[in-house]
């Protein structure tokens, strides 16, 4: 069990650190132009493939069962299905104009939707592997994958000097994917005989999945809408520009995941004892802050003479904007844990609400700030919306918990001490000196707290294995 639980973790941390690295590395071979088109592709690919998987990940490990359902079968269909009524939109759109968001419908369009189709059946091949603990098919679908699309990806960019290319490479690690998988794919849906064929079963998988797309697409919206705000309202160079610096501060966000592996499923199995999970909370909440702050500030000191030696001299421009990404990202750990608190409590459906209703805050900044401020505006925008995700949902996690006062003021004092910390770099933001002994003093002080709770929880639980998490 154990060896399965490290070979899985491995295979989505590299899948996710290449996924992060097929974006970041590409401002090395184009210009911010270039770069605004990829930019924007990876937003409508993560836009589409929600809306057109329709849930249909869970929908497998909800209901998989070899015996007497195939749920994989099913799940093709609808995948497949809608895929193909976002085919016949652009198709329809193609009739009135050529293109959208400045990129031609035909062939790029058509080819990035068709690409999507081949991310999408290895999706639910993933969660198969996982339901059926297939590790050797879950490396496939998952981290070669993605190595396969990093290679094509970074080849064509580097070859044709073109965004475009991030269309051809992911069609190509698609195909590659495709072809390995065909017998597998074919083996359980034939899209001939059951392409059109409607049951109980097709019904029972799309009421099940439809509700989990608008969840799904509220957290695209707050990852993506303020790209498509950029492109309309500025142009492809500063959407280059904008993309380059988020995708450097949300590779924050991937060390949150990997930590979250083993904090979240200690925190469910402690959901009987409260004292117990919110010293688990606790912990996690200043342990991530400070790697996540070392992290940020490395990557703050480093943008402009480190960074830009190896780019295009014009991504200098979002320098300004790096601040409040980075501090954006800062603020998810307040919004992850009043998430946990409600899923140990089982109430979860907030979750959903507050990801909505934060969704619908970022389009209205960012309408209100980009045409302003530009790209530092959809910065902002940015964090202002996490910064209400993390208030509203940990207001509701108390009403729904209880106002524990020890509790209560441990969060507060945090999430006081963490902007307070952010706002006082951000004042002392052109003298480095004053910053790096700023941001010192505020990483012992959170060193000094982790230590203690480190104690508590080992007094509590004696769970020795957080010594390698904690090493």
């Amino acid at each position: 069990m154990l060896k399965k639980f490290f070979s899985y973790t491995a295979a989505e941390g590299l899948s996710k650190a290449l996924n992060w690295l097929t974006i970041a590395l590409l401002p090395l071979v184009l210009s911010p132009k270039e770069y605004g088109i990829v930019g924007l592709l990876v937003a409508i690919e993560g836009i589409v493939s929600t809306i057109t998987l329709i849930g249909q990940e869970k929908a497998i490990f909800r209901f998989h069962n070899p015996k007497s359902f195939n749920v994989l079968k099913y799940s093709f269909q609808l995948v497949t299905l809608f895929l193909i009524l976002i085919m016949l939109i652009s198709g329809g759109v193609y009739l009135l104009k050529k293109e959208m968001f400045n990129i031609p419908i035909f062939p790029h369009l058509i080819v990035f939707l068709v690409s999507i189709l081949f991310y999408n059946q290895a999706r639910l091949l993933m969660s198969l592997s996982r339901i059926t603990e297939n590790a050797a098919m879950f490396w496939k679908t998952r981290a070669l994958y993605q190595i396969i699309k990093i290679v094509a990806v970074f080849i064509l960019a580097y070859w044709f000097k073109s965004g475009l290319s991030y269309i051809y490479g992911c069609f190509a690690a698609g195909f590659i994917f495709f072809i390995i998988y065909a017998k597998l794919i074919y083996s359980n849906y034939k899209p001939l005989q059951s392409l059109a064929k409607f049951d109980k079963n097709t019904v029972l998988l799309l009421g099940f999945g439809v509700p989990l797309i608008f969840h799904a697409m509220s957290g695209n919206i707050l990852s993506y809408a303020d790209r498509f705000f950029v492109n309309g309202f500025l142009d492809s160079k500063q959407l280059g520009v904008y993309t380059f610096v988020y995708s450097l501060g949300s590779s924050i966000f991937f060390f949150y995941g990997t930590v979250a592996s083993y904090f979240e499923p200690l925190t469910y199995r402690h959901h009987d004892n409260k004292a117990a999970y919110q010293t688990i909370l606790k912990f996690y909440l200043v342990f991530v802050l400070i790697c996540a702050g070392i992290l940020a500030f490395s990557i703050k000191c480093s943008f402009e003479p480190i960074i830009l030696k190896y780019v295009s001299k014009d991504y200098i421009l979002g320098i300004n904007c790096l601040g409040y990404v980075l501090a954006a990202h800062l603020i998810i750990p307040f919004y992850t844990v009043a998430n946990y608190e409600l899923a140990v409590i089982n109430k979860t459906k907030f979750i959903a609400t507050s990801t909505v209703l934060s969704a619908i805050v970022n389009i209205g900044l960012n309408f209100l700030f980009i045409p302003k401020m530009g790209i530092v505006g959809g910065a902002i925008s940015t964090f202002c919306t996490y910064l209400f995700l993390a208030l509203i949902t940990n207001l509701w996690s108390r009403i729904k918990a209880g106002w524990d006062t020890v509790y209560l003021r441990f969060i507060f004092l945090m999430f006081l001490f963490v902007n307070g910390l952010l706002l006082i770099m951000a004042y002392f933001n052109n003298r480095m000196p004053v910053q790096v002994l700023v941001f010192a003093i505020g990483i012992i002080i959170l060193s000094v707290l982790l230590f203690s709770l480190f104690k508590k929880l080992k007094a509590v639980f004696a769970i020795q294995p957080i010594k390698g998490v904690v090493a």
